[in-house]
């Protein structure tokens, strides 16, 4: 909570799917952040924060007069939900921007199909790790 506050008092960002029906455990977080931190959240979907959110000069994310200091993705989990340039361009602003992305471009690309069909080719993680790194992988 202190790290929290003297850092930056922004809100908590939850981006959902239009037809999401998860409601009730990311009330549980919203509910839990307040209560227990002070933390305000916010729940919007993906097209909603393209269309409110902005990056100012200092490279702070805004929406709704707020500051946004975490971005909560419970959508947007596979390349199947960005349908067009807008999508990762948004993307591309959340990711340099000060807001923390959870999770961030590089664990999400990692989870998607085609590069882990791509990594279960032989040879391809023993191009960027060493042999017995690479064992541990393929085991």
């Amino acid at each position: 909570k202190q790290w929290y506050q003297r850092r930056v008092r922004g809100v908590f960002l939850i981006l959902v799917a239009p037809d999401d029906f998860n409601w009730f455990d990311q009330q549980k977080i919203i509910d839990e952040l307040w209560e227990v931190y002070g933390i305000r959240s916010l729940k919007m979907t993906y097209e909603e924060f393209m269309r409110e959110g902005k990056v100012d000069g200092d490279r702070r994310y805004w929406v709704k007069g707020s500051e946004v200091a975490i971005i909560y993705f419970r959508t947007h989990w596979n390349e199947s939900h960005y349908t067009t340039e807008e999508h990762w361009e948004a993307r591309l602003k959340m990711e340099k921007s000060r807001a923390i992305v959870v999770p961030n471009i590089r664990h999400q690309v990692l989870n998607l199909k085609l590069f882990q069909q791509a990594f279960l080719k032989p040879g391809v993680v023993e191009r960027y790790l060493n042999a017995e790194d690479s064992s541990k992988v393929r085991t």
